[in-house]
């Protein structure tokens, strides 16, 4: 039990961040914010109708147990330890929507909604605006709105054939609340500052120094103290992008001790959006988004299912009471002949011939187009 509420989310989280690095090093100046565990939630549902390298690949990648019994003991297990905590407010849930159409092999509707407690709803995504607000509109609920416009007519249409959904909320109290904010300079490197809220607070927090990282760690205890949140800080103002070279590194065990600190941090609030089919594909899960995906026990279909999108919307706030976090990952799935990686693609931008033909009588007008009239 143990093996599975600890090793399999810090390594999937690991997993993540590492394939994630390299998509946030181009943004460095960006806050940024992601759920790897909503990630990993949704993947196994997702999972439990691939099959063969598809559901492989996506399994040795994200950590997902192959055996459907472990597969229920980590994922139900472990929402029902975060939700034992009286002290705090935490939900989870998954929805599926299915096209209208669309039908859904008992097998896996039976595993999408015993192990993974998966409320399924046919819709019509031909109607693309009434299925993106439908969407969107449960993803608000689950996340007390904090996560809004998730979906978009980008990503879902009629050539939709499901869209499965992780949302996830949190919110935990401080074991001791920070004193009121007051303003004092934020920095942002060596030069540049900015004037920000920050709060303060003077007690005993589990603390360390690490020079080998050079950088500091403290954890913030929410009550009942079973979830906390870490801070690490490094010793220099620009010392950030060389830290998360060694994101592995941070996410080690680090020798707390108990110590008195006078902790001052930053009132803040961020949202962040991430596309995740590149990190993915990039991590090793190919076939799931090309013709060779094998999502054959989802569902009756002609031809087979592809994922299109993958998307993960977050949200945190740290104010002098606690955090707020809510996170919801979206995967759209559709029929491969719809993929546009697939289509071959023709763009007449010059010089062409063109006729009209009957089909029983022939050819009624030739003609040729060289010259474009601009526009206006």
């Amino acid at each position: 039990m143990a093996k599975l509420y600890g090793e399999i989310p810090q390594r999937v989280d690991l997993a993540l961040l590492n394939g994630l690095t390299p998509e946030v090093s181009t943004t460095k100046s960006d806050n940024f914010l992601v759920r790897p565990f909503s990630i990993q939630s949704v993947f196994a549902l997702v999972n439990g109708g691939a099959r063969g390298n598809t559901a492989k690949k996506i399994s040795n990648t994200l950590h997902i147990p192959e055996c459907e019994d472990e597969v229920k003991e980590l994922f139900i297990g472990l929402t029902k330890t975060l939700q034992a905590n009286d002290q705090n407010i935490f939900s989870t849930a998954n929805k599926i929507y299915l096209a209208h159409y669309f039908k859904i092999h008992n097998d896996y509707k039976t595993t999408a909604v015993d192990v993974f407690k998966a409320d399924i709803q046919n819709i019509n995504f031909s109607k693309t605006e009434e299925a993106v607000d439908e969407i969107n509109r449960w993803v608000e609920e689950q996340t007390h709105n904090k996560i809004r416009k998730l979906a978009n007519p980008d990503a879902i249409g009629p050539n939709t054939i499901t869209v499965l959904i992780n949302a996830l909320y949190f919110q935990g109290k401080w074991v001791t609340e920070f004193h009121e904010p007051s303003k004092d300079l934020f920095r942002l490197n060596k030069k540049d500052s900015v004037s920000t809220n920050m709060m303060s607070v003077y007690k005993q927090f589990n603390y360390y120094d690490n020079s080998d990282l050079k950088t500091k760690f403290i954890e913030l205890p929410y009550k009942r103290e079973q979830v906390s949140l870490t801070i690490v800080l490094p010793y220099e103002f620009e010392g950030l992008a060389e830290l998360e070279e060694r994101i592995s590194d941070v996410f080690h065990s680090q020798s707390y001790f108990p110590t008195f600190v006078s902790l001052t941090i930053p009132k803040f609030k961020l949202e962040s959006l991430t596309h995740l089919k590149p990190v993915l594909k990039n991590m090793g899960i190919k076939d799931a988004f090309s013709g060779a995906a094998n999502f054959s026990g989802i569902g009756e279909t002609q031809e087979g299912l592809v994922i299109s999108e993958v998307v993960q919307k977050t949200f945190i706030e740290v104010d002098k009471k606690g955090t707020t976090i809510a996170a919801a990952t979206m995967v759209v799935m559709e029929l491969q002949s719809h993929r546009l990686d697939d289509w071959i693609k023709m763009v007449v931008d010059h010089p062409f011939i063109f006729y009209l033909k009957h089909k029983v009588n022939g050819i009624l007008f030739v003609g040729r187009y060289v010259k474009a009239a601009e526009a206006v």
